[in-house]
C-alpha cells in the first residue's frame, strides 16, 4: 500500500489505522519540506559587561544594541 502515490488496493477501515497513515504523510512531508527550507536553529546567549565609567564618558552613549549585530 503506497497512499503517497494513490496506489492503494484498500484503504484503511478504522479511523485508527487511517489516523496512523495520516500521521505517516505529515512526517514525510516534514522531511520534504526540510530539504528545501532548511532548519532553522535559535540560541540565547547571555553577556555581562562591567563598566567603570570615567569623567569624559559620562556623556557618551556605552553602545548600541542592533537585532542582527548585537551589541556595537
Amino acid at each position: 500500500m503506497n497512499i503517497v502515490s494513490g496506489e492503494v488496493d484498500q484503504m484503511p477501515k478504522d479511523g485508527e489505522s487511517m489516523r496512523l497513515i495520516l500521521d505517516k504523510l505529515r512526517g514525510e512531508e516534514q522531511r520534504t519540506l526540510r530539504l528545501f527550507e532548511g532548519d532553522t536553529t535559535m540560541t540565547a546567549q547571555r553577556y555581562t559587561l562591567s563598566i567603570e565609567p570615567k569623567t569624559e564618558d559620562m556623556e557618551r552613549p556605552l553602545g548600541l544594541f542592533e537585532p542582527y549585530k548585537w551589541f556595537l
